[in-house]
Formats: structure tokens, sequence, C-alpha cells
């Protein structure tokens, strides 16, 4: 009793002034706690001193709340429900938790998420759905920000055959797993519904690129695959998952119910786990998802490697080099970053490819390139920036007698300027350490001439676009120069990229820039080919012959 006291008082002082209905039980079901809002929709049958039972004689007939008070009271697993009808205004979905003292469970806790919509008191989960989806849609073509709702129609392929070898009564059964499953591989804002006997409708919302459906449809194969006991035997699933987006596969209700089932339909005659309505969206998704996989392996199987392009300054001597990444892919060829870097980025593995790149770096430094005296830049983002350990994994790679005169990092303005102040403060050690900080792509940003001078930078890249029109706009030419001197004044070095032909080389040389790059002035090559280029360059220097 002394426990049940104990967490009545912690809900009364927690949750007591929410606005959604919430309970605490017994494992035996009886109510130590609800707060108001549950008092308001159940009336007195959630009192204390009152049962899981008296709250469950206010719902319909069939409805399966004491069977989901057992398996949470049972097994001590939480779990989400699909929207359910409680009156005429709202739907309910159920969060059931258990509550733990040491090993043991001593109650359960039942929350209610309510969402509004219209209806009757004996509207049917189909109808709950053509409701939320309608109110969904309305909301997502209104604001052009979250435009994104994608439907998931999920069924068993073996459904029919496990029906015929075990009897009707294998449908609960399985249904009862499944809303369990999914609901797990889902987030907190998605949504399940069960719309008929033997098929499932998850509504997945605010997803960043089509490829993440293609893994959340993963996940939940994955889940579904997985053989689960009951107590005559153990039943594996074949799970096909049809994928609708809005807008793109359907502005309307309709529309987008019809086209989801369509693509359903396709998986299930493919016999394959998921299927997207468009196949050509379907296949590029599907392009994304296998390169975020391979790169995994890519690190591991040793499938990276380094390039480098040299920097040079107004005499044409080669001062640095800019490291630039590479995948000798073993299917797809000569990998260069474009074509995988966001995807990297996208899927947080760009901490470990950041990490390969700046462990090469400095062995190159300390070993094939330490007889030459150029330093080695190479880019981070600014999730390796905001990585606490970043700097610290840096100078231990550097070890105590490396110069970090020899290393410079790169960021892009926008990086940058996506949080300028955290950004900047990052940027500030790294300067302090002794290693060299660029600015990619300067120009592109928002707020450039604002916060030049409160850039933690040595170096400014001018971005390539500057150069567009110089060879025959005069004015391009003057705009140019300005921003190399406003660079300079701000005591920061400029380096101008984009210098393919020899003719631009003779005009840019003559802008005041500081350090220059482009194909005319050398290609990204090989370690073992740079190392070559680089002995001929200083072999042929005045003075070094």
């Amino acid at each position: 009793m002394s426990e049940a006291m104990n967490i009545k008082q912690i809900m009364k002082l927690a949750l007591d002034g929410s606005p959604d209905p919430t309970l605490a039980f017994t494992v035996n079901g009886d109510i130590i706690f609800s707060n108001t809002a549950a008092r308001n929709l159940f009336d007195e049958e959630c009192e204390p001193g009152k049962t899981i039972t008296d709250v469950a004689s206010k719902l319909p007939e069939k409805d399966p709340l004491l069977s989901q008070f057992e398996k949470a009271a049972g097994k001590g697993r939480a779990f989400v429900t699909e929207l359910m009808p409680l009156n005429t205004r709202r739907l309910y979905q159920r969060r059931f938790i258990p509550i733990m003292a040491q090993t043991q469970v001593v109650g359960v806790y039942l929350y209610l998420r309510a969402r509004e919509t219209a209806g009757s008191p004996e509207m049917d989960t189909t109808r709950s759905l053509d409701l939320l989806l309608e109110t969904e849609l309305e909301h997502s073509g209104r604001d052009p920000r979250d435009q994104r709702l994608a439907l998931f129609m999920i069924q068993i392929r073996n459904f029919s055959e496990l029906r015929a070898l075990y009897g009707n009564g294998i449908t609960e059964t399985i249904m009862d797993h499944l809303n369990m499953t999914i609901r797990s591989s889902l987030r907190d804002n998605d949504l399940l519904f069960q719309i008929d006997a033997d098929r499932l409708l998850a509504m997945v919302t605010r997803y960043a690129w089509k490829s993440d459906l293609l893994i959340i449809a993963q996940r939940i194969e994955d889940q579904i695959a997985i053989p689960f006991h009951t107590r005559e035997t153990v039943l594996h699933l074949l799970p096909s998952i049809g994928i609708a987006m809005f807008p793109d596969d359907g502005e309307t209700k309709d529309l987008l119910l019809s086209n989801v089932q369509t693509a359903l339909n396709r998986a299930v005659e493919q016999e394959v786990p998921y299927m997207m309505y468009n196949p050509e969206l379907h296949d590029r998704a599907m392009e994304r998802l296998m390169i975020r996989g391979d790169l995994n392996r890519a690190i591991r199987e040793q499938e990276l490697e380094l390039y480098y392009m040299p920097i040079v300054n107004d005499s044409r001597e080669i001062i640095g080099l800019e490291a630039l990444l590479r995948w000798n892919h073993p299917q797809r060829g000569l990998m260069t970053p474009d074509s995988f870097l966001p995807i990297a980025v996208h899927s947080r593995i760009i901490g470990n490819i950041t990490k390969w790149v700046m462990y090469k770096v400095i062995q190159h430094q300390k070993n094939e390139l330490s007889d030459f005296p150029v330093y080695s830049s190479f880019n981070i983002s600014a999730q390796d920036l905001n990585d606490d350990f970043f700097l610290d994994s840096l100078k231990t790679a550097m070890g105590r007698d490396f110069d970090p005169a020899r290393l410079r990092v790169e960021l892009t303005e926008n990086e940058i300027m996506s949080d300028f102040s955290v950004n900047a403060a990052k940027m500030q050690k790294l300067q302090k350490s002794g290693i060299g900080v660029m600015v990619d792509d300067f120009g592109t940003g928002h707020s450039s001439l604002t916060y030049l001078s409160e850039l933690p930078a040595s170096y400014l890249k001018v971005d390539r676009s500057f150069l567009k029109d110089v060879s025959h706009d005069e004015g391009s030419m003057e705009f140019l120069k300005i921003a190399i001197q406003l660079g300079h004044v701000r005591n920061k070095k400029v380096v101008l990229e984009g210098v393919e032909t020899e003719e631009l080389w003779d005009l840019l040389n003559q802008s005041g820039s500081d350090l220059f790059m482009g194909m005319a002035l050398g290609e990204p090559l090989p370690l073992k080919d740079t190392i070559a280029l680089l002995e001929r360059h200083f072999a042929n220097l005045p003075g070094t012959g």
C-alpha cells in the first residue's frame, strides 16, 4: 500500500494539471490516481476506489481496454495503441506504461492523448481514419514547411495460409502482435490504424528525405519478420508494405488511399518487403538507402581514398594541399563526395568519415608529406564541430611532436551560419590550438559582411560563382576585388577556387587574392601521384634544384 501511496503522490504532483486524461492502477486494476481530465472524461467511474473494470464500463462493449491492461500488468511492457473513438468529438491514443519497483511491476500508468475530430458515438476506426487523414492533409497543404506526410499500408502475405493452418482464431493474435510490433517501429508523432481484418495503415509525418521512409519500412519489416511464439506454435510472418506520399502520389485523401493500396498490391505480387507507389521515386530512394548501407562498409573495407589538390600562391608555388575524398566503390567505380556525403551527413555517418579523413591527413603529413613545406586542409561539418570529442580526437591524432600549423580545417559558410555563436566559439578553440580555419564557399551565406569581422578564421575561400563573369564583365571583376579587399581589411587571407584556364589565371593573378586553386593549377591526384608532383615542383623551384 505504501508503494501505491507513493505512486499516487508522484502522479498528483506531476500530472494533475495535465490536459490529457491520466490514470494509475495497481497490478490488480484498482485505481490509485486519476487527474482532473480523466475524471471529466469518465465521471465517477475513475475515482480512487474504482477499478479498471469500472472504466471499461464507459466504453463500447467490445473495447479491448481490459486485455490491453492485462498485457501491460502481466508482461511489464509499455506499448501504444491505435486511435480509438471515445465520444462524439475526440479520438484517443492509449499509452500503457508499467510502473516498476526494482524488477517488479507494481502498477500501470495509462495516458490518453486526444485528437479532435467529428463524428458520432458509433464512429468506427475507418471513419476515424478518414476524418483524421482529411485534417492532416489540410494542414500539410496549408503549411509548406510541413508538407511531409506518407501512408504505409501493411499486410501479411502468408496470412491466408496461417489462418488455414490454425483457424480463424489466429487472426486476432496476429493483428494484436502487429499492432504492438509496428507501433514500436514508429515515432511518437506517427499514427497507426487497423483498417480491416488483415491490413494496417500507418501515417508517417515530418520526414526529411524520401529514403527515410524506406528506413522506417525496413525497420517495420525487420521487427515483423522476427518469429513470435503463441501458445500453440511459432509464427513466421511475411510482411509487404505499400508507401504513398503527399502530395507526390496524391493531393486528396481518396487518391492517396487508392495509390497506397496500389503500392501494396505491387509489393505483394512481387513478394518484396516494401514498395513506393512511384517506381522512379522508389528507385531513387532505394539508391540512397543502398549507398547509406554501403558507406558503413566502405570505412571498414578501406574503400575510401584521399586525393590532394594543390593550393598555390601568386607566384604559382604550391604551399598547401586540399584533401578531397574519393570512394572506390566495388560496383559503382570511383565516386566523388557530392554523390555520397549529403547522405552521410543526413544519416549521421559523417562523424566516422571525418575522423577517418582526419587520421589519414595527419598520417600522410607525418610520413609521406613530411619532407615538403606544405600544409593539408580537410573539410568538416557542423556536426563534427559540435561533437564535444572532436578537438580531443584531433589533438590525439596529432600527438606531441606534430606541428599544428601543417593542418587547416574547412567549414562552409552556410554551416557556420546555421548557429553562428555556437560554431564561432568552437572555431575559436581550433584557432587557439594552432590549426588554421578556412571558411569555404564564402559569399553564399546570408550574412557574409555582417559577420565577417567576427569570423574566427584565417582564410576565406571565395565561392567560385564570383568568378563566373570576371573574364568578360569589368563590373564583376571590380566586385571580386572589393570582396578580396574586405577579407584583407579583416586580416584574412583570400583563396580563389575555380581557376580552370591559363587565361583566367592571368586575369585573377592581378586581383589581389593571396591563394588560388583550379584545374589549370593542378588537378586532384592520389597520394602517390601527389608526391611525384611535389618532388618535380620543388626540384624546379629557383634555389632548390
